[in-house]
């Protein structure tokens, strides 16, 4: 894993993306993920999202920077996508697993008139993390909205019939 740092870590910049990426793998770096030590009392954990109780060092300021590091990269799209799935765009595939993986109930509702619906619950959890990532999977369907719920219900649609739906037809209205 060092040669895969050192070696983004020596590609220069040449986009905004480009530093995002290189913030997300240092913090990555200094953190570590939450799928780590606990891993057999946390199923949950991920090796995307940074383990938050781990930004400890000698250095308040030092703190602060990583945690307002980690704080922007959630709220971007491309850093809210690594958090999650590791990728640096939106993976229907990867959104989907992690969904899961937090027990976040997703469907695909197929109507009677042949639309589809991708239909989202919540978490049963208080736990701060699975809450703070709940969160995360929610905000990233905000971008670009219709095209990412059209591909989220189209790979359910073609790989996750467990996930699909059907409701049925309204009833016929009777006149008296």
């Amino acid at each position: 894993m060092l040669k895969a740092v050192l070696a983004v870590f020596g590609i220069p910049c040449a986009t905004p993306g480009d530093f995002i990426v290189k913030s997300y793998v240092n913090l990555l770096w200094h953190a570590g993920h939450t799928k780590g030590r606990e891993v057999m009392r946390s199923p949950t954990g991920s090796f995307h999202d940074i383990d938050l109780s781990e930004i400890d060092s000698d250095s308040t300021i030092t703190d602060a920077y990583y945690g307002a590091v980690y704080d922007d990269l959630d709220q971007c799209d491309l850093g809210a996508c690594l958090l999650a799935t590791g990728n640096i765009d939106f993976d229907p595939r990867g959104w989907l697993e992690r969904a899961d993986t937090i027990g976040m109930p997703v469907a695909v509702i197929l109507k009677a008139d042949g639309s589809k619906s991708l239909s989202f619950g919540f978490i049963d959890n208080d736990d701060d993390r699975l809450r703070r990532e709940e969160r995360r999977l929610q905000q990233i369907l905000t971008f670009d909205h219709a095209r990412r719920w059209q591909s989220i219900a189209a790979y359910i649609s073609e790989h996750r019939a467990d996930l699909l739906l059907v409701a049925p037809a309204p009833a016929a209205q009777v006149s008296a």
